[in-house]
């Protein structure tokens, strides 16, 4: 006698199943296993069985199907978590909307998300994401910025030096020191941040002939008045 073995995928648009033979004698030992197409997933056999691939002795006519279905999109969050949290990362199903979300603890604020699997920056610390593929993001803190007499500085504390924050509150007109005094500790100013006044809504930039870095002024459409250094200028 003969046993006759039936295999099939549940829908062979994500994947398909293999057997070693069709018919066996009485306590022969068969095999079967699917093979998930990209993007889809094996998640069981009808008989509710999870082994794949799988070895069955054959007792009599055997029917079994293989269960596919979508695979769910991974979205990984990572970050320093001395700096800060985040939250909604796992697995999601394709189309999901998804919030994510990054929060910075005492001393930091948050910087920008760094996509690896892509390599995308995003900014704002709350994402409203659609999903459609697989996100590996890694959220960025910074060091919170002390603001002195309007001006957001970076203060290196061993080197009593200063570096101008970015900030979207700046507006109309910025002079900046030469040094500037926290807690009575003086500290010389020394750089700007790149884009610290980019899309701003100043009128005017007063920059001390010793800083002389790379600075953003891109969408600063109310500027009228730029003192600076000549180097200054030339790398804007």
């Amino acid at each position: 006698a003969y046993y006759q073995f039936f295999v099939t995928s549940s829908d062979e648009n994500m994947g398909h199943v293999s057997e070693t033979k069709k018919y066996y004698t009485p306590n022969e030992v068969g095999e079967m296993w699917a093979e998930a197409y990209n993007g889809y997933k094996f998640t069981g056999w009808s008989d509710g069985n999870t082994d794949n691939p799988r070895t069955i002795t054959m007792a009599g006519d055997l029917t079994l199907t293989a269960n596919l279905a979508v695979r769910p999109y991974e979205e990984t969050l990572t970050c320093d978590e001395a700096q800060g949290i985040v939250s909604g990362g796992g697995e999601y199903e394709p189309g999901t909307q998804v919030t994510i979300t990054a929060t910075a603890k005492e001393g930091y604020v948050f910087d920008y998300w760094y996509d690896s699997y892509y390599g995308n920056n995003y900014y704002g610390d709350t994402l409203q994401l659609e999903v459609h593929r697989t996100y590996n993001l890694t959220a960025y803190f910074r060091i919170a910025p002390t603001l002195v007499d309007g001006i957001y500085y970076y203060l290196d504390k061993e080197n009593y030096s200063a570096v101008v924050a970015r900030s979207e509150d700046y507006t109309g007109d910025i002079v900046l020191p030469e040094t500037v005094t926290h807690n009575r500790t003086i500290y010389d100013v020394t750089g700007i941040e790149q884009n610290a006044f980019a899309g701003t809504s100043i009128t005017s930039l007063a920059v001390p002939n010793n800083i002389r870095n790379s600075v953003w002024l891109y969408e600063c459409f109310d500027l009228k008045v730029l003192k600076a250094h000549v180097d200054f200028i030339s790398n804007i």
